[in-house]
């Protein structure tokens, strides 16, 4: 979920707006989301996979 301004990047994990000072994770698939709330979906889902189209991940958060 991706518009012209960083600030309006969405986090599909927490739906909260990703601020340019927060630490964030791209995943493979090139989608983006706070670090935290990657690192909590990557240790919950066992089968490692991107919470928006399940691609798989080939790095670890």
């Amino acid at each position: 979920m991706r518009t012209s301004e960083w600030d309006s990047e969405i986090c599909a994990i927490c739906l909260e707006v990703v601020r340019q000072d927060q630490p964030v994770y791209t995943m493979s698939c090139a989608h983006l989301f706070h670090y935290g709330c990657a690192e909590r979906w990557y240790r919950r889902d066992e089968t490692r996979t991107c919470p928006v189209c399940r691609s798989g991940l080939d790095r670890d958060v």
